[in-house]
């Protein structure tokens, strides 16, 4: 049921791909940990609980360098880091 509120508010917006992808994940405002989605809705979630949920994002950057040790080379190198 949550999923399907949550699809419905990013409809035609960013993010709308990764979040029919689950590329994205759910945390109580000041916790650390992801809300485990496998659990019933009612375990999950309180009311007047604020949710924020993060989405995976994948940045290729080119470089000069050796992406491991960071020394120089005449040739650009790709590497692909997440955030």
């Amino acid at each position: 049921m949550f999923e399907s509120v949550l699809a419905a508010r990013f409809l035609n917006l960013q993010g709308q791909k990764k979040l029919q992808r689950r590329e994205n994940a759910l945390q109580r405002k000041d916790a650390t940990a992801d809300l485990e989605r496998s659990q019933p809705f009612e375990s999950c979630f309180v009311p007047g609980e604020d949710i924020n949920t993060y989405f995976s994002f994948e940045a290729i950057i080119l470089t000069n360098g050796c992406p491991k040790c960071g020394k120089e080379t005449d040739a650009a190198v790709e590497s692909t880091t997440q955030r």
